[in-house]
């Protein structure tokens, strides 16, 4: 049996990542850098404070023998004991362009976000449930598709969840990979929080082949 967890917290946030003797997981995908600036307060992150940051998660991850870095399929392979680490962005950078997302991919990020929870150039967060996917998003997909960046749509709003998944139909987007790492089923039980994406995405991703994490609050 494998133990896996969409977005991991190896501690607390903002806290460098500790793999506690505890940790029974297998795989994890977690953030590398911080969705928000810590520099330019109420900003989104440029890419430069991306990398930074990503850069000195990667290197304490490395440090501990009980995690190891996912760089290439051939270490999802892996059979070790360790738990195995698969870096991600719940946000793209302010700056984000096609050179910037390859960058990124060359450095080991492999999963990214649209939005996050407001509005930006490519699309809307959960707080916005009906903003739409922009032009800039569809081309961002394409990005994604062309370094091989996974779409990770569990932040979208509804609407740009949607059209994402509609674009990447009806234009037979090649080589997309897409996700929601982390969410709930919008309506059950009682739950119309629009943090929780409706089946129907759901349902989409799945037939992607796509990854869907459910997490496991009730609150």
């Amino acid at each position: 049996m494998l133990y896996a967890d969409a977005l991991a917290f190896l501690a607390e946030q903002g806290a460098p990542p500790v793999a506690s003797p505890e940790l029974k997981l297998d795989l994890c995908h977690t953030t590398s850098a911080a969705p928000f600036s810590r520099k330019r307060k109420g900003e989104p992150p440029l890419i430069e404070e991306t990398l930074e940051e990503h850069r000195g998660f990667m290197a304490t991850i490395a440090s501990q023998p009980k995690l190891k870095l996912v760089k290439s399929r051939i270490d999802l392979m892996d059979t070790g004991n360790a738990t195995k680490v698969v870096c991600g962005l719940q946000m793209p950078p302010a700056d984000i362009s096609y050179q910037g997302l390859r960058v990124l991919k060359d450095e080991g990020v492999h999963v990214i976000c649209i939005a996050y929870h407001g509005d930006n150039q490519f699309g809307s967060g959960f707080l916005n449930p009906f903003g739409p996917l922009t032009d800039k998003g569809q081309k961002f997909i394409e990005w994604c598709a062309e370094v091989g960046m996974i779409i990770d749509l569990c932040q979208a709003s509804h609407q740009t969840a949607w059209d994402a998944l509609t674009y990447i139909r009806s234009r037979s987007v090649n080589n997309v990979a897409v996700m929601a790492s982390h969410t709930g089923i919008y309506g059950a039980a009682g739950c119309w929080n629009s943090r929780n994406l409706p089946e129907e995405i759901v349902y989409e991703i799945s037939m992607l082949d796509g990854v869907v994490g459910i997490y496991a609050l009730t609150f």
